[in-house]
């Protein structure tokens, strides 16, 4: 969309290739179908950093191990002081694809 009209939106940019993120022909069907352009900023903005004087707040990453290019972020999580979860061989598509494991792990996390 951005390439499209970039003097009107420049600020998106369009959905990335999903076919080799390990989705069967169906999923990749879903996920294609559903895919709409992103903002920019979650590409270029850096997450926050804690704010002198608040509480810290309790956080956990979940990594999705067969997703190599988000190491870093999980570092940047862990060096916050979160908690980070790591699965094994699921990729970036994990709430599509190991659904079941992601909600084995989400039901580890307290909210509380």
């Amino acid at each position: 969309a951005a390439a499209l009209r970039p003097e009107r939106e420049a600020w998106l940019i369009p959905p990335f290739g999903f076919e080799t993120m390990g989705l069967t022909p169906a999923d990749l069907k879903w996920v294609t179908a559903r895919a709409r352009p992103m903002s920019r900023a979650t590409h270029e903005e850096p997450l926050p950093g804690p704010v002198p004087g608040h509480p810290h707040l309790p956080a956990t990453y979940i990594r999705f191990g067969a997703s190599p290019f988000f190491a870093d972020a999980a570092n940047t999580a862990l060096r916050r002081g979160a908690r980070v979860l790591t699965i094994e061989d699921a990729a970036h598509l994990a709430p599509i694809t190991d659904h079941e494991r992601l909600c084995a792990a989400l039901g580890r996390t307290s909210w509380a």
